[in-house]
């Protein structure tokens, strides 16, 4: 996986679209749908599957608690209702 972050190159106008003041900031709940696709729910998953190991030992090493990203799923989920 490393080796794969190391090929990467920077590109100077998707840094720059990034740092530009965004003209709306829409709430999660109006725009996850279109991120949340049952296609990359399954492709997320079979990535989990196919990196489990390696993504456990990060996961480990940082200290990073599983339930945290749902937790704040949830709390981000009851306040668009």
């Amino acid at each position: 996986m490393l080796a794969l972050l190391r090929k990467g190159e920077p590109q100077p106008k998707i840094i720059e679209a990034m740092t530009r003041p965004a003209e709306k900031v829409t709430p999660w709940w109006e725009y996850h749908d279109r991120f949340l696709t049952e296609e990359r729910i399954s492709q997320g998953a079979q990535f989990y599957v196919e990196h489990r190991d390696p993504l456990e030992r990060i996961a480990s090493a940082r200290a990073f608690r599983r339930s945290t990203s749902s937790r704040s799923w949830a709390s981000r989920r009851s306040m668009a209702a």
